[in-house]
């Protein structure tokens, strides 16, 4: 396992970080190893705050409370800075399916998938 400080150059860190109960370290130590957060960077939009929601995400037997657990960080060392372009959800809306009896509406995951575009 490599360290932020192996890693922090010109890299984007992507994926289900699970950060619950320590939110506010696990930020800082990212951001003290140089890596931003896409969704800070986009100003904080409120409407993509929680990849984990009980309360819009109806997959049967989620637990329940509400969270920010998946994340794109980065830290580029450039001569220009990055720009994020776009942040957004996928997977955002529930999939009509058949199940031979009756339609149903399913999410394809417990969490919200996120993408961003970046400008470099």
């Amino acid at each position: 396992i490599l360290s932020l400080d192996e890693i922090k150059n010109n890299t984007i860190l992507i994926g289900d970080f699970s950060i619950l109960s320590n939110e506010e370290k696990a930020n800082k130590l990212l951001q003290q190893s140089g890596f931003k957060d896409v969704w800070i960077e986009m100003g904080m939009p409120s409407e993509l705050n929680y990849t984990y929601d009980y309360k819009k995400n109806t997959t049967p037997n989620m637990e329940k409370y509400r969270s920010r657990q998946d994340r794109i960080m980065y830290n580029f060392q450039l001569e220009h800075p990055v720009k994020v372009k776009e942040f957004t959800f996928m997977g955002y809306n529930p999939l009509k399916i058949n199940n031979g009896v009756e339609d149903l509406f399913v999410y394809p995951s417990s969490h919200f998938g996120i993408c961003t575009v970046l400008n470099f």
